[in-house]
């Protein structure tokens, strides 16, 4: 039986694809960049332009919730154009993009002026944060109103000299947390939390600068997981006193998992995410790489990695994403004596999808899992479900290509990220699988390591 099939359809053929939550051998149908038809293997369609994927696995795009692209205030770190071909070449169709910059995205005008950026110049799909705490509610509505994806606060202060930077996602004050709560809790968008405790914070940092600053354990030292513990208890309570569902950024301690789950287990609507090199590497890594490990929160110890491998499985932890921060080698070089004041953030676009599908062909998590936690959970938590996270009818093609039976060894020195000088952690590992092609809406983005889609077309 013969498909009644237009002409300007495209058909993905020959390969083994993840469609409605299940492996299957299939063809899908793309056309005006939507999938309008999963047929079965044997189905004839005539003439019809195909893609042949030899075999390969044909998978859902991934979403990346967390991402640092700093346009437009360091272009020489990264910017939408560079950071979203990353995200392209590690099989990211979609990353949503943190508010911080100069200034911050606090005002529709501010997050519009950012969308504009984007659209002149990204390679994949993207989504703005925005800053709600100190906004009256005209200010939050009107951000909502210009497609803002959520909100986001910082229960810490604005560091020395980048108030711009984070007017709008400051709140150090617990009052201040609990009012825009209270303010955004009629809008359907996600609020999410960065939780270190700002008075326990400025404790361990004044304790470690007495110290000797050229110790690596000097960071993990200055942000205990206490400082996590503390924000993130006192986050919840807020959040179940305002009625407001929140989610948990960068999850890095036992500690912080034990009070999510419990917290679930409660009836709080809470979600919380890890980030991958949180599952991927410890505090020893800093001995290594030093303040090109730096993060923050800090990767922590084995007990701490252990209990968020089981967040992850027990899905106290629902989404894996990166919190890509790009900035320049020279940055990090110049801080090697001190870690505390070190800038941080490391690049890692490039390799959430390629290590999820990694720990799924070496049996860390199945293939169902990979996707649930890099595509469906990160879609549905960001009401970007079904057009975005699956391949089903009538989502977006937002496909990868994916060859299981390939393997490779990462050199970050070909990353298409403008902060490829900065990766001291991920070059050397061994990849099973590889990310062969890239398609945004049924636009060939990446292919066999070249950008090949346009600029703007995300």
């Amino acid at each position: 039986m013969v498909s009644d099939l237009s002409s300007n359809r495209i058909v993905f053929t020959n390969g083994m694809v993840f469609a409605d939550g299940d492996l299957k051998s299939c063809m899908v149908v793309v056309e005006a960049g939507k999938v309008t038809e999963i047929l079965d293997a044997d189905t004839e369609v005539g003439d019809l332009p195909t893609i042949d994927l030899q075999g390969k696995y044909l998978l859902p795009g991934a979403i990346d919730v967390h991402v640092h692209c700093r346009a437009p205030a360091a272009p020489e770190r990264g910017d939408f154009a560079t950071e979203t071909r990353a995200a392209a070449a590690g099989g990211v169709t979609t990353m949503l993009e943190m508010p911080i910059s100069k200034p911050c995205v606090n005002s529709s005008a501010i997050l519009e002026s950012r969308k504009k950026l984007g659209e002149d110049n990204a390679y994949v799909d993207f989504g703005l944060y925005c800053g709600p705490v100190g906004c009256d509610e005209q200010a939050i509505e009107e951000m909502v109103n210009a497609g803002a994806i959520a909100f986001k606060a910082f229960m810490v202060d604005a560091p020395p000299g980048r108030g711009d930077e984070f007017d709008g996602i400051a709140a150090a004050n617990k009052s201040d947390l609990l009012v825009a709560f209270q303010k955004t809790a009629k809008y359907d968008i996600p609020f999410v939390i960065h939780c270190e405790d700002d008075q326990l914070l400025n404790h361990y940092i004044d304790l470690a600068l007495k110290s000797d600053l050229s110790d690596p354990m000097v960071h993990p030292k200055s942000r205990p997981d206490i400082v996590e513990a503390v924000a993130i208890s006192s986050a919840v309570s807020l959040a179940e006193h305002a009625n407001r569902p929140i989610h948990i950024a960068h999850v890095s301690s036992s500690k912080g998992v034990d009070i999510i789950r419990h917290a679930i287990k409660s009836g709080v609507d809470v979600t919380g995410e890890v980030c991958l090199h949180y599952l991927e590497f410890t505090a020893d890594v800093l001995s290594k790489a030093g303040p090109y490990a730096k993060v923050n929160p800090p990767i922590r110890f084995n007990n701490d990695q252990k209990a968020l491998w089981e967040g992850v499985r027990d899905n106290t932890l629902t989404i894996l994403t990166t919190d890509h921060a790009p900035f320049t080698a020279a940055e990090k070089e110049a801080t090697w004596h001190d870690l505390v004041n070190s800038p941080p953030g490391l690049p890692s676009l490039e390799m959430l999808y390629p290590r999820s599908l990694h720990h799924a062909l070496n049996g860390k998590w199945d293939l169902s899992k990979a996707i649930e936690l890099v595509c469906e959970s990160p879609a549905k938590l960001f009401n970007l479900w079904p057009r975005k996270g699956t391949i089903s009818l009538g989502s977006d093609a937002d496909f990868v290509v994916f060859d299981p039976k390939d393997e490779y060894v990462v050199d970050s020195s070909k990353w298409f990220t403008k902060a490829k000088d900065c990766d001291r952690v991920y070059s050397g590992l061994n990849i099973s699988g590889r990310i062969v092609q890239t398609y945004v809406r049924g636009n060939l983005i990446y292919s066999n390591g070249e950008i090949v889609g346009e600029q703007g077309c995300g």
